[in-house]
């Protein structure tokens, strides 16, 4: 009987411990440091068109990977679909020229 209710106190307090470890991988601050502002500008001026104080701010709430999932859910820009130019090779093209166009 004591084996037995030394196994029901065990299971328990395994099933606690996992739940605890499963509750701190999942919030916010288990999963990424705060960011300095000097590595947030470092990490900005690498992976972005540069930083300004909104940029900073947001890697240091989220992370740097926070920001990178953010932007990739970002939706990409739409280009015009516009004709090359000049549509034919000139007849006068030398090396250079049939490289470049």
């Amino acid at each position: 009987m004591a084996a037995k209710l030394f196994t029901i106190k065990f299971l328990r307090l395994s099933v606690m411990i996992f739940a605890c470890l499963l509750n701190a991988a999942n919030s916010d601050a288990a999963q990424a440091p705060r960011a300095t502002e000097a590595e947030a500008i470092r990490f900005l001026r690498q992976a972005s068109w540069g930083p300004n104080r909104k940029s900073i701010l947001a890697v240091q709430k989220q992370g740097v990977d926070g920001w990178l999932k953010q932007q990739f859910k970002m939706r990409g820009a739409k280009y015009p679909n516009l004709k090359f130019y000049p549509e034919s090779r000139p007849e006068e093209c030398d090396e250079t020229c049939a490289r470049d166009n």
